[in-house]
């Protein structure tokens, strides 16, 4: 049966998630003030439909990169030799901090 299940990131530059195998990704966002310093380390979440009779798991990668801030030169080979597909934009602190999610393929 098909459902929608909701993964935490750990909020950083190259963030790493285990979901069923086939996994499809919707939305990777912010929830309420997950990334406001004030709570605690900053959280994203992922929200995927997933096949609950799917016991094979994935490890799925991405990139967050803040705006100005360079996609993968940077990085290790995972990075520059992959293909990034983009996912969401996020903004935080009122706006003042804008971050980019893509993920790694």
């Amino acid at each position: 049966m098909k459902k929608i299940f909701k993964y935490e990131l750990k909020f950083g530059d190259l963030p790493v998630v285990e979901m069923p195998v086939g996994a499809e990704i919707l939305t990777i966002d912010k929830q309420g003030k997950s990334m406001e310093p004030v709570y605690g380390e900053p959280k994203l979440f992922a929200w995927a439909i997933i096949d609950e009779d799917e016991k094979r798991m994935e490890e799925r990668k991405f990139r967050v990169a803040g705006t100005g801030h360079p996609l993968g030169e940077d990085f290790d080979a995972i990075i520059k030799y992959s293909k990034l597909e983009y996912i969401n934009t996020i903004f935080i602190l009122d706006g003042r901090q804008v971050y980019h999610i893509f993920e790694i393929v």
